[in-house]
């Protein structure tokens, strides 16, 4: 909004009860929601404007998020906390969602322990620190007439919340990058079927991830890739999607025929290619009984097993 001084509208101003403070930009959004509440069609006016500011980050809200979990990621680069991915995102939430009292309660726990390490009016400063303080500055006055005083700064709850290690206990506790593969991927699994959790939660029930696995198989025995489609059934059960590429048996259903797209690459001319074959319903019923239907599409791959 260019001007939101000049928007009056049935006598009441955009920024009514906004000027006396610095607005969040969630105070904005909701003052938005409720100057919009009370508008009728009349208030309102259509027309087209060219390039609008802030357009992909609308439809970023509104389209589905999609993560990729690539054939080689290591779980250990997963796992830090970063703006831009599911982990840093659910540890954000959690940081957000503490109880302001015990927010408060860590803080004051913190500068207790920070007044230990630095100099102050109760002298409870640990005495290896000021000897290590007197020693530098002993040497320093031998050059220069100075005195060094080292001092630390007191962390946030934010802070200790930014820099966790993700430990695994499969029989023996160690850290996530010390796990092999196949436990690592579905740590990081694990991980995004919490941020789908979160992100449903956010969006009033509605699920919007959409989660690519390629070759999930990798270093899973038979019985763990077996769970696995369990696990992706129930994923997607949920509402979420669930986009895979394999080259194992134990990953297809063929209760699920339709869902299934068979990939491979063909070469004509000097160009590979890839050609694409999926059994329809329809298909199936031809299959299984012709009676049921009267044509058959052309152009579609079919194939069966016994």
């Amino acid at each position: 909004m260019k001007n939101p001084e000049s928007l009056h509208v049935q006598g009441v101003s955009f920024l009514d009860g906004m000027l006396d403070r610095k607005p969040k930009v969630t105070e904005w959004k909701e003052r938005a929601r409720l100057f919009v509440a009370g508008l009728t069609e009349k208030d309102f006016e259509s027309r087209w404007q060219s390039n609008p500011k802030g357009f992909p980050n609308v439809l970023r809200a509104n389209l589905p998020h999609f993560e990729l979990i690539p054939a080689v990621r290591e779980a250990s680069e997963e796992s830090k906390v970063l703006k831009t991915n599911p982990f840093g995102r659910l540890i954000n939430e959690l940081a957000n969602n503490i109880d302001p009292t015990i927010k408060q309660s860590i803080a004051e726990s913190l500068k207790q322990t920070t007044a230990r390490l630095n100099r102050g009016p109760s002298n409870e400063r640990i005495q290896g620190i000021n000897d290590f303080e007197e020693k530098i500055s002993s040497y320093l006055s031998d050059i220069l007439p100075s005195q060094v005083e080292i001092e630390f700064q007191t962390p946030t709850i934010e802070t200790l919340l930014s820099t966790p290690k993700v430990f695994v206990d499969d029989g023996f506790r160690g850290t996530i990058d010390g796990k092999g593969h196949g436990l690592q991927r579905t740590v990081i699994l694990s991980i995004l079927r919490s941020y789908a959790e979160l992100i449903t939660k956010r969006h009033d029930g509605h699920r919007t991830l959409i989660i690519g696995f390629e070759e999930p198989e990798l270093y899973m025995h038979p019985t763990a890739q077996r769970s696995i489609r369990s696990m992706f059934r129930s994923i997607a059960s949920a509402g979420d999607q669930i986009l895979f590429t394999t080259h194992s048996p134990l990953l297809v259903d063929v209760t699920y025929f339709d869902e299934i797209i068979r990939v491979e690459s063909q070469k004509e001319d000097g160009l590979i290619s890839a050609k694409t074959h999926q059994l329809s319903v329809e298909d199936m019923l031809y299959l299984t009984r012709p009676e049921l239907t009267h044509s058959r599409r052309s152009g579609t791959s079919m194939s069966s097993s016994r």
